[in-house]
This record gives C-alpha cells, sequence and structure tokens, in this order.
C-alpha cells in the first residue's frame, strides 16, 4: 500500500518534528510551509493522506482540505491543531473533506495509531478491489498526472467491484502495488514497463505505458504467476522499494555525492523475443555482474522498469564520471551469454550531483534520468550531467510525441532517395529510401529527433510500413515508365525486427505493389541485429525466402562476429561512415576496412560504403575492391523527380577518378 504522507504547517518546528515521527514509522513523508505550497506539491504528486494544521495565514486547513477534496477525491484529510472553535470543527467534518480532527499537543503513540487507521479507511476506501485470479490483464488511459482518464478492456474483471469509480482516480491509489513515483515515472519517460512483484498472491504486476496524443499516456496492466525460480528472485524486490528512501538517509548524512542513472536501451525488444520471464532473469543476471564490477562503498538498485541506480560517495567531475561508468560497462564491450544465447546489450547513462542537482531522492534520481535520455539521441559513451536545460527538452520531446501520432494522418511524411553508385560503371545500382518530416509549423524535423519517439511509443511500425509501402511502390512506378531497374533499399528498425509477423507483412506489401521482390532490399542495423542473435536469424530467413535481399547497416559499429556472419542470410554488407571519413587518416582504420571487403567477398556478399564525400575516399575504395559507394560526393538524398532525373541520366555520374 502507498504510504506517502503529506504534511502542511506553516510552523517549520512542528513539520520538522512531525517528519521525524512518521518517517521513524515507515511513512514516506512530504512537507509544505502553508496551503498554497500544499496545492503546488499536490499537482506533480498523489497523496493518499494529508495532515494539516487549522489555523494558517490566507486559508484555514479545512478551506484547504475542501479544495483538495474537490481536485483530488481519493486524498483522505486530516487536521492536526490547537486552536479551532467548535463551529469549525463541525463545519469542516460535515463537509466531508476532513476525515478527522486531532489536537495539538499530541502523544506520539496516539498520533501514529490515527493514522495507521486513516491509512487503512483510505485503502478500504479508495483503494480497488482487485482481482485475485493467477493471471488477468485490463488496460486504462491516464493523464500526466496518473489520474484514470479513460476505462478499456478488462477493467471490469480486473477491478472486480470498484471498476465504476475508477475515472478521476490517481492510479496508484486504484492499484496500490503502485507506488505515486511507479506512476510518475510511467508518464515521464514517455513509454516505461514497470514488473512489481504481489507476493499476496504469489504473482508479478506487469505494467507497460505507452504515450497516446494530448498528454495522454496508454497504459496495460497484466498479472503473471510466478514460477518457483521467479519467487526466489522476487526476493530482490524489496530492494527496488526502499531505494527512495536508503537516498534520502543520504542526503542526511553527507554533504555531496553522485548518483548514476544506466538504463538498457531498447529493453522492450528483450521483452518481446525472451518473454517477461526471461527478461525478468535476464535483469538479475545484470545485477549480479554489476555486483561483481562495483567496490563495496558503491551502492546500487534495480529500479523498477530497465534501469539501475548507483550511489557513489563522491562529487564526480565529468571526466570521473566518464571513466566510472565506462568501467562500469566493460563487461558488456562483449556479448554476454545467457539462457544459451548470446546477446548484445548497450545503455544510456547520466548522472547527477547533490545537493546541485536536486534536494530530494525523488529529484536526484529525476535529474540522472532526464540525462540518460539525454544521451539516448547523442550515440554511444556519451554520458552526461543533468542540467536544467534538458527540462525543457523533456518539454519538446513530450510536444514532439503528440505530433507525431498526427503526422502519418496529415501526410506530413516525404521520401527522399540516396543512390548507390557501382564503382564498376558508374551506373545507379541501387537506391536507400529515406524518411523526412516536414511539419505544418516548425518546418522539416531531423529524422534523429523522430524516429528514437517513434521507436519508443511504437509508432515505427505504421511509419515503417508506410515507408516500405511507398517506396515500393515508387520503385514499381518508375519501371513501369521504362527506366532502368534498380534494387530500393528500405530500413528496418530493431522493433520491427522483434514484433511478430514482419515477414507476413512484407509478403502482403510486395504482392499488393506488383514489383519483384528481387528489387527489394532490407537494412537491418548491426547492433539491434545481435541484440538476440538467434531471433534476428529466424526473422531474417523468413524474409529472405520471400526472394528479399538482406543488408546489414552501419557494419562495424557493433559486435558482429565471423561466426555469425556466416549464419546470416545476408546479402550487402554496408560499411559504416565512421570508418570512410578516418581512411585517408588512420592506417588501421583503413586496413580493417580492406579486411572487411576482403571477408564479405569471400562469404558471398556485396560490399556499400557510406558517407562516401571525397575523390581520395572513392580512389582508397576502388583499390580496396568495394562494390558501391553511396555519399555527398555523388548526391544527397533528393525527392522522387530529381532521383528520376539521375535515373534518366543513368552513368552520367561516372568518376572521373575512376576513369
Amino acid at each position: 500500500m502507498d504510504r506517502s504522507l503529506l504534511l502542511v504547517d506553516d510552523e517549520p518546528s512542528i513539520l520538522r518534528a512531525l517528519k521525524r515521527i512518521f518517517h521513524r514509522a515507515g511513512y514516506k513523508v512530504s512537507i509544505a510551509n502553508g496551503p498554497e505550497e500544499a496545492l503546488e506539491i499536490l499537482k506533480d504528486k498523489a497523496f493518499p493522506v494529508v495532515l494539516s494544521d487549522y489555523r494558517m495565514p490566507n486559508k484555514n486547513g479545512g478551506e484547504l482540505l475542501i479544495e483538495i477534496k474537490e481536485k483530488y477525491p481519493s486524498t483522505l484529510g486530516l487536521i492536526l491543531s490547537g486552536y479551532a472553535d467548535l463551529q469549525s470543527v463541525i463545519a469542516a467534518l460535515n463537509s466531508g473533506a476532513v476525515y478527522k480532527f486531532l489536537e495539538k499537543p499530541w502523544e506520539e503513540t496516539q498520533l501514529l495509531e490515527e493514522m495507521d487507521q486513516a491509512f487503512e479507511h483510505w485503502r478500504q476506501e479508495y483503494a480497488c478491489h482487485i482481482n485475485d485470479a493467477d493471471t488477468i490483464s485490463a488496460s486504462v488511459t491516464m493523464n500526466d498526472q496518473g489520474v484514470i482518464t479513460g476505462l478499456g478492456e478488462g477493467v471490469d474483471l480486473f477491478f472486480k467491484d470498484k471498476a465504476s469509480t475508477l475515472v478521476g482516480l490517481a492510479l496508484e491509489s486504484a492499484l496500490p502495488l503502485l507506488s505515486a513515483n511507479d506512476v510518475k515515472s510511467l508518464a515521464l519517460s514517455g513509454g516505461v514497463e514497470l514488473e512489481l512483484p504481489d507476493t499476496k498472491y504469489d504473482r508479478v504486476l506487469h505494467v507497460c505505458s505507452r504515450p497516446a496524443t494530448d498528454q495522454r499516456w496508454e497504459v496495460s496492466l497484466s498479472f503473471v504467476k510466478l514460477g518457483d525460480v521467479d519467487k526466489a528472485e522476487a526476493d530482490l524486490a524489496p530492494a527496488k522499494l526502499s531505494l527512495m528512501d536508503n537516498i534520502e538517509g543520504k542526503i542526511l548524512t553527507h554533504s555531496g555525492f553522485s548518483l548514476i542513472y544506466l538504463d538498457i536501451r531498447h529493453f522492450r525488444h528483450f521483452n518481446d523475443c525472451l518473454g517477461y520471464q526471461k527478461s525478468d532473469h535476464l535483469l538479475h543476471h545484470l545485477y549480479a555482474l554489476f555486483q561483481a564490477n562495483v567496490s563495496d562503498e558503491i551502492e546500487f538498485s534495480l529500479m523498477n522498469g530497465a534501469a539501475f541506480v548507483f550511489f557513489v560517495p563522491e562529487k564526480f567531475t565529468e571526466q570521473a564520471a566518464l571513466t566510472f561508468i565506462r568501467s562500469l560497462l566493460s563487461p558488456f564491450k562483449q556479448l554476454i551469454n545467457f539462457d544459451d544465447r548470446e546477446l548484445m546489450l548497450t545503455f544510456s547513462a547520466g548522472y547527477s550531483v547533490y545537493p546541485e542537482d536536486g534536494d530530494s531522492a525523488e529529484a536526484l534520481i529525476r535529474s540522472a534520468q532526464l540525462a540518460a535520455n539525454y544521451s539516448k539521441d547523442r550515440g554511444l559513451d556519451i554520458y552526461p550531467r543533468y542540467s536544467p536545460s534538458m527540462d525543457k527538452n523533456r518539454d519538446d520531446m513530450v510536444s514532439l510525441q503528440s505530433e507525431l501520432c498526427h503526422a502519418l494522418k496529415r501526410n506530413e511524411f516525404s521520401l527522399f532517395y540516396q543512390p548507390k553508385i557501382s564503382l564498376v560503371t558508374g551506373e545507379i545500382l541501387g537506391a536507400e529510401a529515406l524518411i523526412r518530416w516536414r511539419h505544418a509549423e516548425k518546418g522539416m524535423i531531423s529524422p534523429d529527433r523522430f524516429i528514437p519517439l517513434a521507436e519508443l511509443t511504437g509508432l515505427i511500425e505504421p511509419i515503417g510500413e508506410w515507408v516500405l509501402s511507398t517506396a515500393i511502390a515508387q520503385c514499381y512506378a518508375w519501371q513501369a515508365e521504362g527506366l532502368p531497374p534498380f534494387i530500393m533499399s528500405v530500413n528496418v528498425s530493431g522493433r520491427q525486427l522483434v514484433e511478430n509477423g514482419l515477414a507476413d507483412k512484407v509478403k502482403t506489401i510486395i504482392e499488393g505493389s506488383g514489383l519483384s521482390s528481387e528489387f527489394i532490399e532490407l537494412e537491418v542495423t548491426e547492433t539491434f541485429l545481435m541484440q538476440d542473435i538467434e531471433h534476428s536469424i529466424d526473422v531474417l530467413k523468413q524474409i529472405k525466402a520471400l526472394g528479399v535481399k538482406i543488408a546489414i547497416d552501419d557494419f562495424g559499429t557493433g559486435y558482429s562476429s565471423l561466426n555469425y556472419l556466416t549464419r546470416l542470410p545476408v546479402d550487402t554488407l554496408k560499411v559504416d561512415r565512421s570508418f570512410v571519413m578516418e581512411l585517408s587518416e588512420r592506417a588501421e582504420k583503413a586496413n580493417l576496412v580492406k579486411n572487411m571487403i576482403i571477408m564479405s567477398h569471400d562469404l558471398g556478399m556485396r560490399v556499400v560504403a557510406e558517407g562516401v564525400e571525397t575523390v581520395e575516399q572513392l580512389k582508397q575504395l576502388q583499390e580496396m575492391g568495394c562494390d558501391e559507394v553511396q555519399g555527398f560526393y555523388f548526391s544527397r538524398p533528393v525527392v522522387a523527380d530529381e532521383f528520376k532525373a539521375l535515373l534518366k541520366a543513368k552513368s552520367w555520374v561516372y568518376p572521373t577518378a575512376l576513369s
């Protein structure tokens, strides 16, 4: 049960005394120095119980609790005061906003008994009765304050007799297994998965949020029965629940420290591939790896979802933080063995420093999480410290999420095409279809900004299908006009790769287009490919059976081994632009690219080099035996009409450097 308590009083000494009493008794205590501050706090966090003084400036306790009751119907109000006339007491109690009126000075034991009774009353009156079945699911919609705004399938069975009272209720009030911080994280990150043990019935609650529109989140709820192994692992759950209290204690005893927030990238892909139970086992496997890799003074905990928080008893400089995080992640430079598989994991990380970046556990974790989220869009090995500008970035991204939902319907997406040129004939042998978003008000929005959002929200699936359908239809139209045939390449996201039925969707699109599958190529990023190699091999074989070609994109940036490369049904290997950029500057990069090309040819694969911008790069790649190149030296990505002109010119792009 949520034991969050808000204390309201205009006398600081009384607040301090009450906070000590309730904190020792196990309550999660927040304080407000008056009615105005209390109302501000309640905007950001829900509380089962508010205990308020009566006589305060501008607004008395009775008036405050009446306003709270109107805005937050599931919150229980109590008054603790040494002053109040009888009529005021009667008016407050009759309003229904005040559960009990307690007197100052208080007796500690009696005060705690009264508070225990208040929370029990709240649980019986407001906390919904949950079905005790082993496996059951439902869905609701909530706003950014965590208040339920709509009901989906299964709520009548899931919540039994209380389902009709859900709308307007805080989610943690409807589902006491969730804390207010859990609910806040469901909205803060734009889409999160949590797992919480329900030890009373030996089951686990899975909660998954997904951004909808207009600051709303769709939240799916499901209980799954625990097996024997799961029960043993569920014993670690109290560490998650005590994290906030533990950090609050550090604030009282340390003048400065750092928190590291470490988030597993694309963890929902592992949920999809491995299932929830094995994914949970994976988290505990990682917990053991971290435990073996940190010193005794470093404390850490597995957060709800797929994130870890580390307490470091020093105020990090930027370099010290980078060194620590790199050391922490050193075991993951290679594939890890798990459940008879080899998996590749990548992480986002950020950090906050006390007291500069927050004065409470919640604020410090939130700051570190924002820093980790900020790092996601800036590549691997970027681990920033929180800065206030990240708050604005988060707000911009939340706004962008809502607008992304409408972009398809408003026809704001378009495709650009970048040619792939033969290093033998100079002809266009292929093209990569690249999505662009022209926002009605904000203009062109970079794919680096909206593609991660689409991945996060699940919108990548309909967007990906639109890209594939549009690109294939355009390729067929050009062929029908008598233009030279070529291979149309379309990127497949990691999320699409792990979704069931990808091959069937590709087959349906091809059959409806009229284009032969031999002219279609799907590009899969190496990083996603290696996350669950066995699953990737199965999916790619299904697609390959359709006659579609497969390319590994950004090769060299992940952890592919020769052993797996020989098993993958791949036709083309694309050398990442980061290698091409340094061909003439670093001999080791040139040797590496040369060996990639030789290895690929030995395996029967063609090689495309990305990011070619200079004649020098072009000459080196030809000397190495590279088959095709793609980059600004020949053409930037262009709209359909401009690409059509390139096709008509045929070999007009034949490079003079090769003649």
